[in-house]
């Protein structure tokens, strides 16, 4: 998306919850207050009940891609929702979310053991790598995907190893 098309798509959603893929392709869920010539106030949407709000203000020239939360845009970003299994205590896998999280995935919490792990399209291979084929596979399963993410193992073979 270019920083025009960023710009419209947030000024369409003020008062709304967006997705936003930063340049470094980390994703966060936010909720967008206002808008003005060079960016847009807004929160985190999982702090949104905690009070005291904390908005921050986000350059539109640091967002590489934006969609609206209620699954509006044609170009959604790809996301698999995992389901832990009930035998397992949330300290056996809170950190795999935390290495999710850490290396760009937005992790949500849908009910006390499912989560929608978003990630950008550059991390699709890893994150559904770490999913399908990493010691996680034995701790949850995946119950839906969006976007290009698929529900195959197959589709998500061992990432290249950067030298």
């Amino acid at each position: 998306m270019n920083p025009a098309e960023i710009e419209q798509t947030i000024r369409a959603n003020i008062d709304k919850t967006v997705r936003v893929v930063y340049a470094d392709d980390t994703i966060q869920t936010l909720f967008i207050h206002t808008v003005d010539d060079e960016g847009f106030v807004c929160d985190l949407a999982s702090e949104m009940s905690e009070p005291p709000r904390c908005a921050y203000w986000v350059r539109f020239t640091d967002v590489r891609e934006v969609h609206p939360a209620n699954g509006e845009s044609t170009l959604e970003i790809p996301s698999f929702t995992v389901e832990f299994f009930e035998h397992l205590s949330p300290q056996d896998w809170q950190q795999w979310l935390t290495q999710l999280a850490n290396t760009g995935a937005s992790v949500e919490l849908k009910s006390d053991r499912v989560f929608v792990v978003a990630c950008s399209r550059t991390q699709l291979a890893h994150d559904g790598w770490l999913l399908f084929h990493s010691h996680l596979r034995d701790m949850c399963r995946v119950v839906s995907t969006s976007g290009e993410a698929e529900t195959r193992a197959s589709a998500y073979p061992r990432p290249q190893q950067s030298e």
